[in-house]
């Protein structure tokens, strides 16, 4: 949102095109708050009425003009209260629009000679708009009241004629209008919020119920068959086996059903799922050659064996072919519906702050040798993506 000298809002921002490009310059422009620039036609009334040098007329009519630019260009681009980082100081609040607030204050001097001096006045709406819509509702309301009491101190004081001083009298209201209509901003800013944490919490009863229902229900289908398979165990070792058979495919399905239902809560990260698919691959690897080594040795022979192994997936690829491969399958499987561009770099780019070795493939010889156990193929793990989601 920008401020506009009449106390409403409009949505600020510059405008991009589908490919992320800038739009027209046009359209980087926030009209609605330009709009209310109109009202520097008074002062521009003035300077054609007035019977003042040529000179003068041009210094005027130009530095009209040129605030104008200056304050469109500001209320497009300014950043606003609500992009404040909690806890900033006045300082820091006014840090983002010093600069703008500078250029409007040089043009507006620059233009005094043109416009009588005094009314300059003209420009002191669009000052607060910019001072109150860029800081907290506090500090904007101090430094706009200060602008606006010392403006009309001074005209009364220094130019008590009566018409400089109804006209600067008006720019003072059409400021307070715009003070108020601060309120009226931050209280919006505050429904939205709060509207934001009740629909987010609302999701989350939701969710926790679908949760509970089918962790209840599956988890007491669960149970039942448990019971049965224990007591089947000896009785009958086929039907008690298929009970169990039964309790892992349950299983399974109750926790894609809970996973499915808590992915709503996550926002999807594309490394952070990256690095999670090759956890879960790696250590579903490793835990079965693990199985296997205890299997196949008695405790004295592990003994015997202690040492530093080596283990790891075939055959050897790098992050961008481990990451391709990925995708392709993903999409293959419809869990991606477009696949992402994976652009690969030199090893000496990659962002750590350790240096890594241009060769880091694991040497897997030793495990192969002592207990028999070959690098585990790291592709058929991709045959089935939707577990690891």
């Amino acid at each position: 949102m920008a401020p506009l000298p009449d106390g409403s809002e409009a949505v600020t921002g510059p405008v991009t095109a589908s490919d992320g490009r800038p739009g027209p310059w046009y359209r980087q422009i926030d009209w609605s708050s330009t709009f209310w620039t109109i009202f520097l036609l008074i002062p521009l009334s003035f300077v054609i009425r007035e019977d003042m040098p040529l000179s003068y007329k041009v210094v005027g009519v130009t530095g009209l003009l040129g605030f104008t630019c200056a304050y469109t260009w500001a209320v497009s681009t300014m950043p606003l209260w609500l992009d404040l980082p909690e806890g900033a100081g006045v300082v820091d609040q006014l840090r983002p629009a010093a600069g703008r607030l500078a250029l409007l204050a040089g043009i507006a001097a620059a233009s005094a000679p043109g416009l009588n001096g005094w009314y300059t006045s003209s420009y002191l709406p669009y000052f607060c708009a910019i001072v109150l819509f860029a800081t907290t509702l506090r500090t904007g309301l101090i430094i706009s009241g200060c602008l606006i009491l010392l403006t009309d101190l001074g005209i009364l004081l220094l130019a008590p004629e009566a018409g400089v001083t109804w006209a600067a009298m008006g720019f003072s209201l059409s400021s307070i209008i715009v003070m108020l209509s601060r309120f009226g901003a931050d209280a919006s800013a505050r429904r939205e919020a709060e509207g934001r944490e009740l629909a987010a919490a609302a999701e989350r009863e939701e969710i926790g119920r679908d949760v509970h229902d089918l962790l209840g229900h599956s988890l007491t289908v669960l149970t039942l068959k448990a019971e049965v398979a224990h007591r089947l165990v000896r009785r009958d070792p086929e039907a008690a086996e298929h009970e169990l058979a039964e309790i892992v495919e349950l299983s399974r399905s109750a926790l894609a059903d809970v996973r499915a239902t808590v992915t709503r809560l996550r926002v999807p990260d594309l490394a952070g799922q990256l690095e999670a698919s090759r956890t879960a691959f790696a250590a579903a690897d490793i835990a079965a050659a693990l199985i296997a080594i205890v299997r196949r040795h008695t405790p004295d022979q592990l003994a015997e064996c202690a040492g530093i192994y080596h283990y790891c997936g075939s055959p050897y690829a790098s992050w961008f072919e481990f990451a391709e491969t990925i995708f392709a399958e993903a999409a293959a499987q419809g869990v991606l519906a477009k696949i992402p561009t994976v652009k690969p770099i030199a090893t000496a780019d990659y962002p750590t702050p350790a240096k890594r070795p241009a060769d880091s493939r694991l040497d897997c010889g030793k495990i192969r040798t002592v207990f028999g156990i070959g690098p585990c193929d790291w592709h058929s793990a991709l045959s089935d993506l939707r577990p690891y989601l």
